[in-house]
């Protein structure tokens, strides 16, 4: 199976992420953390969702919805942050109404 990735997407703080592939690259410039609500708007249910952060440098953080109401997310802690080359699968589950975490924050050295 061949996922094409998506154009790199550069967030800022307020900016939405776009689930328009199965893989999505972002980048940022400098750190970042997420204040758009939703974060990434309603999938399909069983939608696989694998967010990779291109940019050589920086780090964008995502919130759960805990902590940032309407981001959208079911994550494993409050925060996460995806730090250079770092990557975090989601999964849209239309009970829940959430894209939730299916596995763990890849960090590539």
């Amino acid at each position: 199976t061949i996922y094409t990735p998506s154009t790199v997407q550069t967030l800022a703080a307020a900016t939405a992420l776009l689930a328009n592939a199965t893989v999505v690259q972002i980048n940022c410039a400098g750190n970042v953390t997420s204040t758009a609500a939703p974060f990434i708007a309603d999938g399909q249910d069983g939608q696989v969702l694998t967010i990779i952060n291109v940019d050589t440098a920086d780090t964008f953080t995502i919130s759960d919805q805990g902590t940032l109401a309407s981001s959208n997310l079911r994550l494993v802690s409050t925060t996460i942050a995806l730090g250079s080359r770092d990557s975090i699968q989601l999964t849209y589950n239309s009970t829940t109404g959430d894209w939730v975490q299916t596995a763990p924050v890849t960090n590539v050295i």
